[in-house]
């Protein structure tokens, strides 16, 4: 018997095949992980719900080619798309200190990575000092030690005192892209060149973040980055 890391009730852990071959166990009762969206089928590049049906593109990507003559990501891949319920529960994973949420996102995380980037390494999206003495971890960094994932630290935050991104509007955000925030750390330049990145965040919401921290590394000889993140907006 299990306790919900969500509501803290107690259930049964289902028992099948895969589930002993892995050995990790569930963190969420049926309850909890029924609030969840999977994102299923939308844009191919950027992981967009587009009604229901794929799309080589979709509008938002298009748009962001045109509007910046080139976009530096591969693709984004997410796992869930950002409805009230998630928006919750990483505000208690993030805001909250809740570290132990991280467990819930670690199995489909490494899942993810191992089917669709293992020949990717690995990186985040780093936090500001003043922000991580505020939450005491990097939530990006944590999915991946969770996970068991062995990640690089290779950006860092150029202006310390930025502004939240989650503060800012969605079109503020996609205008402040070429005002790039981070840089590469000058003792891991030659850990980037040549080498096709993964950069792990907790959510896409334009794009713009993990779009900017992909320029950088490219710029720095980067072959080329995808992202992937829990959520995304839908």
């Amino acid at each position: 018997m299990n306790h919900c890391l969500l509501c803290g009730s107690t259930y049964w852990e289902r028992v099948s095949l895969a589930r002993l071959v892995v050995a990790e166990r569930e963190y969420l009762c049926g309850n909890c992980a029924r609030k969840l969206e999977p994102v299923k089928s939308g844009c191919r590049k950027c992981g967009k719900w587009c009604g229901g049906s794929e799309q080589n593109c979709c509008l938002d990507c298009k748009l962001w080619r045109a509007k910046h003559e080139d976009d530096p990501l591969v693709r984004n891949c997410s796992l869930y798309y950002y409805n009230p319920f998630l928006k919750e529960l990483l505000s208690a994973y993030k805001y909250r200190g809740d570290a132990a949420l991280a467990q819930m996102f670690a199995s489909q995380l490494k899942q993810t990575i191992r089917r669709k980037f293992r020949c990717h390494s690995l990186t985040y999206v780093p936090l500001s000092a003043d922000r991580l003495q505020e939450r005491g971890f990097n939530q990006s960094e944590l999915l991946l030690t969770v996970s068991g994932l062995p990640a690089s630290s290779v950006l860092a935050r150029v202006d310390q005192a930025a502004a939240k991104q989650s503060k800012k509007t969605r079109e503020n955000r996609i205008k402040s892209y070429k005002k790039n925030p981070f840089c590469v750390l000058s003792r891991k330049t030659s850990d980037i060149a040549g080498k096709d990145f993964l950069v792990v965040d907790d959510i896409y919401t334009t794009g713009t973040t993990v779009r900017q921290a992909a320029a950088i590394l490219l710029a720095h000889g980067a072959k080329s980055v995808s992202s992937l993140t829990v959520a995304r907006a839908k």
